[in-house]
């Protein structure tokens, strides 16, 4: 009897629990004006940077095999650092005391890429602006499942992901203007700089405190039936939407998906510098291009969401983002001009899919999470793809660079690494989950 003198019992672990969560939801709501300028500011901020990594690197003189590692840090550590940071943040339940962190860590990495011309520092740079994507990444969306309800949240990633793309388009045409009135062979340091502020006045839009102390959050334990309900109805539901089973299963397929799709990555610098030689305000044009057309598909992503399964969407979408590489390995035969216009096209074809992937994916893992495990199964998701893409961009690119040195033609090496990618994604998507009647819904 004497060990369970003074432990709470589950009536009151619930109004613990409850309570904090009340706080929690009070201190969000004061914040939400401040809360959609924070996720401007970060969009805004990576269309102005994150899109040009890769192709910055290259224009210092990075060989091909840094630009495989590049793109696969910058993928592998915003997504395998997200269970810590997911988990901290669902432990503590302040989501923007974790926001401010990780975007003062992203100022940190901006600057230093736009103080430095050394491809191996401009790496580093962008380790460190990865461990800062990666608190931003999997708090944030913990937030947005917090507040919005099962039937809402596809909607609200929909919201949010329509805002973030026309903060992203808006960042990539700044950069664009940027290096248009710039010298000729200037980078995209300039973007870096901006890119850091913006970030910088997202972090202070944030505020030093919130509109209710921290301290307030923390419970006293009562067998009081608390007042306040949070704001979703389903919050303490004990079995998600979709079930274990089908979770794995996804994210089994996810992740193999991701490692062949990670192989073509380091290629499309290639592609466009070196072998069709565009310059730095055709790189724009093309990253606008993929982003505007997937601006215009995203709003229609949560109707279809309610009429079809969101995994049978996901699959579909694979199978048509397949072709992707199949269409790059074209661009590489053909002439600069017919070659470019081409990659235009094909940002214009496939921001249909794109769009898809962009709400269902994160609609699939908030109606697989759990109580108290929002934020983490989020990190856990992204870290599985991080891993697939960092194991996939560094041998592909490493492997690229090894060819090239043995004097292999660089036309031969994009067309077969393409076409692999192509086969490859195709059987992935095709054999890699079916869908199970236990999951409803994305939206019921």
């Amino acid at each position: 009897m004497a060990e369970h003198q003074g432990a709470a019992t589950p009536l009151e672990r619930g109004s613990v629990h409850l309570r904090n969560h009340a706080a929690t939801v009070e201190e969000v709501e004061g914040e939400r004006p401040r809360l959609g300028l924070f996720q401007t500011s970060q969009q805004l901020s990576g269309g102005l940077s994150t899109n040009f990594f890769a192709y910055h690197l290259r224009l210092i003189g990075g060989s091909v095999a840094m630009l495989g590692v590049l793109t696969a840090l910058a993928h592998v550590i915003p997504n395998i650092l997200q269970p810590i940071w997911g988990k901290a943040s669902d432990r503590t339940q302040r989501r923007l005391v974790w926001l401010r962190l990780g975007t003062g860590i992203l100022v940190i990495g901006l600057g230093l890429m736009a103080l430095t011309d050394n491809p191996r520092l401009m790496v580093f740079a962008v380790v460190i602006h990865a461990v800062g994507l990666s608190m931003v990444v999997p708090v944030w969306n913990g937030l947005v499942t917090d507040i919005y309800r099962e039937s809402e949240r596809a909607q609200a990633f929909a919201r949010f992901g329509q805002i973030g793309l026309m903060a992203n388009v808006a960042g990539s045409a700044i950069a664009g203007i940027i290096v248009s009135f710039g010298a000729a062979g200037q980078t995209f340091a300039r973007g870096f700089a901006l890119a850091a502020i913006v970030n910088l006045i997202g972090m202070l839009v944030l505020g030093g405190r919130t509109a209710r102390s921290n301290s307030s959050a923390v419970a006293s334990i009562t067998t009081k039936a608390t007042v306040a309900l949070p704001p979703s109805a389903d919050l303490h539901l004990e079995h998600p939407i979709i079930g274990q089973r089908t979770w794995k299963g996804y994210l089994r397929s996810q992740w193999s998906y991701i490692l062949v799709m990670s192989t073509i990555w380091p290629l499309v610098p290639l592609t466009m510098l070196d072998r069709l030689n565009l310059s730095n305000l055709h790189v724009v044009a093309f990253v606008i291009t993929g982003q505007v057309s997937t601006l215009i598909w995203q709003p229609h992503v949560p109707a279809m969401l309610e009429r079809e399964h969101s995994l049978r969407l996901i699959r579909r979408a694979r199978l048509a983002i397949a072709l992707i590489p199949l269409s790059y390995a074209a661009c590489s035969l053909w002439p600069a001009w017919w070659g470019f216009w081409l990659m235009i096209l094909i940002q214009v074809v496939y921001g249909h899919p794109v769009a898809v992937m962009n709400i269902a994916s994160p609609t699939v893992v908030s109606a697989a999470s759990p109580p108290q495990e929002r934020a983490r199964r989020f990190g856990v998701h992204n870290a599985g793809i991080g891993v697939a893409a960092l194991i996939g961009s560094t041998v592909a690119g490493v492997t690229i660079d090894v060819l090239l040195r043995q004097g292999l033609s660089l036309t031969t090496l994009l067309v077969g690494v393409y076409l692999f990618s192509t086969f490859a994604r195709c059987a992935v998507a095709w054999f890699g989950f079916a869908v199970r009647e236990e999951a409803k819904p994305a939206t019921a």
